[in-house]
């Protein structure tokens, strides 16, 4: 990580791991159009998950809670969940989740 970044990651509260998995969103954060973040996962210690890709968001407010679906686009303010009426996509989005997730180490 970027010395920036570990300054952030202890704002936060978070351990600054030089080892952490990822890539960094700075480059993304000054440039929005910047390649390499079409498909964006994270997942935060007491279960909040989600997994962005293009213009599609899953979401988990915390460990066990239904993942909701959001279709940025058209609702970047995510009021309208389409989890129900989009379940093949909703489908498709939980498979991906699950695949980056196990490949990395556990959270808790």
């Amino acid at each position: 990580p970027l010395p920036v970044e570990i300054v952030a990651s202890r704002q936060a509260g978070l351990p600054a791991d030089e080892d952490a998995d990822g890539m960094s969103l700075l480059s993304w954060i000054n440039d929005p159009l910047a390649e390499g973040h079409e498909t964006i996962f994270w997942r935060m210690p007491g279960g909040k998950q989600a997994l962005r890709s293009g213009n599609w968001k899953l979401v988990r407010a915390k460990r066990g809670a239904q993942f909701e679906l959001f279709h940025l686009a058209s609702d970047l303010g995510e009021q309208r969940d389409l989890s129900s009426v989009q379940v093949g996509k909703l489908r498709e989005m939980i498979n991906r989740w699950r695949a980056i997730n196990a490949e990395m180490a556990p959270l808790d």
